[in-house]
């Protein structure tokens, strides 16, 4: 399936579109027999729970929206639906959403819902890390040592590899692996 393009009907005060009530209007609207249970932003890609409220069980199903804006055409907002049945390359699911699913029937969608979890996971013990802390991780063959810190003008804590004035986002820790750094004894110098 691919991208289907409208005119968007809302907006912030500022003037940008606003993809998630785009796309719970199009959720409550266009999926006949389905209610919007919760839904949610993640960057540009919206993650909700739907209800098959037309059948006796009422199962309730993950859906992925990818959604794009372009001001430059007529058509100002693009979305792509994708089912969890379908595996989304999209991963980053809150588990509020996922507790609300249904037991899934196949292992693409067990996957995918395993992925999430494991993503959310891993950004839970990043966030749960103290200023300070060092952690590695591994891009391109070269490991890099990260502290989290905060950065003058910044309120939220950033991961730096300052040795290379590199700032890396946590996207990509949780995409390449990361270990917390154990201080080696020989590293140790003294005054």
């Amino acid at each position: 399936m691919g991208w289907t393009g409208t005119r968007a009907v809302y907006y912030y005060k500022n003037g940008t579109v606003n993809r998630k009530k785009e796309c719970d209007e199009y959720l409550n609207t266009c999926l006949d027999g389905y209610e919007l249970m919760r839904s949610t932003m993640r960057g540009t890609t919206y993650y909700a729970a739907i209800r098959k409220i037309k059948e006796e069980k009422q199962p309730v199903t993950g859906v992925v929206i990818l959604t794009r804006v372009d001001n430059s055409e007529g058509l100002n907002f693009f979305y792509k639906v994708i089912t969890e049945n379908m595996g989304p390359a999209e991963t980053k699911c809150p588990d509020s959403i996922l507790d609300l699913l249904t037991e899934p029937e196949s292992d693409i969608t067990r996957d995918w819902r395993k992925t999430c979890r494991e993503y959310n996971q891993q950004k839970r013990v990043l966030a749960g890390f103290h200023m300070g802390t060092q952690i590695t991780v591994i891009c391109s063959g070269k490991k890099y040592l990260l502290t989290k810190s905060v950065l003058r003008g910044h309120s939220t804590p950033q991961w730096i590899c300052w040795p290379e004035r590199t700032k890396f986002r946590v996207d990509d820790i949780i995409r390449l692996g990361f270990e917390k750094h154990r201080l080696d004894t020989s590293e140790i110098t003294s005054a």
